[in-house]
């Protein structure tokens, strides 16, 4: 008899879990100073509270993984097994992508470790545009005719079988 693996852990319920599990908002606010003003009199006039945005824990898939007592091998195997939780799997990511720009976006995070953390658990990645400058040798300046009479020059000599200076044999025997 062949031998079988261990059966799944999995549950259609973590479809909903891994959905929950990420839906946390990217911020909270946290009182850095309660200014009290006081008149003459010695009457309290004015209140003033400030606040600062703090970031909140990165949901993570390891994580999520974790808390239901698996790892995240086991939500790959998963995703490509079961329809449903490759779709709550594809939400999740993408709200860990939001969550992660809306607080870079806020400066909350260093800009070196954003980026990184951007590029290394989204879709995210460098734009590299380059543009090529291709100059030939004179030839872009000669007009038609000069160029026509060029090539048939050219023509002539390969199919003489001479190839002048500079120019490459193209490898076909005599």
């Amino acid at each position: 008899m062949a031998k079988r693996g261990r059966k799944s852990k999995y549950k259609s319920k973590y479809c909903e879990q891994i959905i929950t599990f990420f839906d946390v908002e990217p911020y909270r606010k946290e009182l850095v100073a309660d200014i009290k003003g006081y008149g003459k009199t010695g009457s309290q006039n004015f209140e003033k509270q400030e606040y600062k945005l703090v970031a909140n824990r990165l949901p993570m898939f390891s994580k999520f993984a974790r808390s239901i007592g698996t790892t995240t091998s086991s939500l790959d195997r998963w995703c490509k097994k079961h329809e449903e939780f490759r779709e709550a799997y594809n939400t999740a990511k993408e709200m860990q992508k939001e969550f992660l720009m809306d607080n870079g976006l806020a400066g909350l995070y260093p800009p070196a470790s954003f980026i990184f953390t951007a590029k290394n658990i989204t879709d995210m990645k460098d734009v590299v545009k380059q543009e090529q400058d291709v100059h030939f040798t004179g030839l872009e300046n000669l007009d038609d005719e000069t160029l026509d009479k060029l090539i048939a020059e050219k023509q002539a000599r390969i199919g003489k079988g001479t190839v002048g200076e500079g120019e490459k044999d193209r490898g076909e025997s005599p």
